[in-house]
């Protein structure tokens, strides 16, 4: 009994130094990440996509820290790219905020195979789907671009470059 209490004694006391470890670390680095990241107004956009193109359904302000900006390689109008990405854009076309997404023409889910032991990955074709994107509200927000590879029918890659899918205007 007495070895027992001996034992959870010297685990209680490394619980706390390897507590006291976790919490001193990440104050100091919360400091640095809170200096670069800043709590901005945006917009949760949520989007229909169907082969008729885009629609607004709703857009509602938030007050988020957004991830930052992607950037793409540099080439003459995105030649090359792949990928599927969206990009709000200013009054003159220049692109403002750019983020990957998934694409909204397919539908990647997971299922459990026949013998129900394994998952698989598949990917569901529909007619329309519904999604969101979060963007930062600024005086120059004009429009969101879609880009995306280019789908047969079937929506199969038929492409090697994205192009632009559509676009909304945001004003």
């Amino acid at each position: 009994m007495k070895v027992r209490s001996i034992i959870i004694a010297v685990l209680a006391i490394l619980f706390l130094l390897a507590l006291t470890v976790l919490v001193a670390a990440p104050v100091e680095s919360r400091s640095a990440a809170t200096s670069s990241a800043r709590v901005q107004s945006a917009e949760r956009l949520v989007i229909r996509y169907s082969d008729a193109g885009f629609e607004l359904i709703s857009r509602t302000p938030v007050q988020k820290v957004l991830p930052p900006s992607m950037t793409l390689p540099e080439s003459p109008e995105n030649k090359g790219v792949r990928g599927t990405w969206f990009e709000v854009r200013d009054d003159a076309g220049n692109t403002v905020y750019r983020r990957p997404m998934e694409s909204p023409q397919v539908l990647r889910v997971e299922t459990l195979s026949d013998d129900g032991k394994t998952i698989e990955h598949a990917e569901v074709t529909q007619s329309e789907t519904v999604f969101s994107v979060l963007v930062p509200v600024t005086a120059a927000t004009k429009s969101l671009v879609v880009f995306d590879m280019v789908r047969d029918a079937q929506k199969r890659i038929v492409s090697d470059t994205a192009t632009e899918l559509g676009r909304l205007d945001l004003k």
